[in-house]
């Protein structure tokens, strides 16, 4: 926290930069000031520490959102420059099966029946109406 003195003139000395607590203080987490499930966020003269992503787990993080897990949750993957990015499922071939085509969403995928099929029975198959 930055405290500002005044001389008996009464000229005001600038505070100093901010310090960025998040690097300087010790904590059990990954960022240092803060506990595990937390991760730190610099503001002006001090820091708050917020909630990692639920997804994050007991691994923690350092930082907000999925993409800074310490460990990849399901459905993710770590990318070369550390960063949890969604596994896109539909590059894999024929993930579907026939009749079918595959929606990537986060950390998951979907089924949908093409144009001109129908579900039945948990299958898509041609829709004689549509033919």
């Amino acid at each position: 926290v930055c405290v500002c003195v005044f001389l008996p003139s009464h000229t005001a000395y600038p505070c100093p930069s901010d310090v960025d607590e998040c690097t300087q203080n010790p904590g059990a987490g990954d960022d240092p000031a803060c506990d595990v499930g937390e991760h730190c966020v610099n503001t002006p003269g001090s820091f708050d520490c917020k909630a990692c992503d639920a997804l994050c787990g007991a691994d923690g993080c350092h930082g907000p959102g999925v993409a800074a897990c310490t460990t990849c949750p399901t459905g993710y993957s770590k990318t070369d420059d550390g960063v949890c990015k969604d596994i896109d499922e539909c590059q894999q071939e024929n993930i579907c099966g026939e009749h079918k085509r595959c929606v990537n969403e986060e950390a998951g995928y979907s089924c949908e029946c093409l144009h001109g099929n129908k579900r039945e029975d948990g299958t898509c198959q041609n829709d004689k109406d549509e033919l």
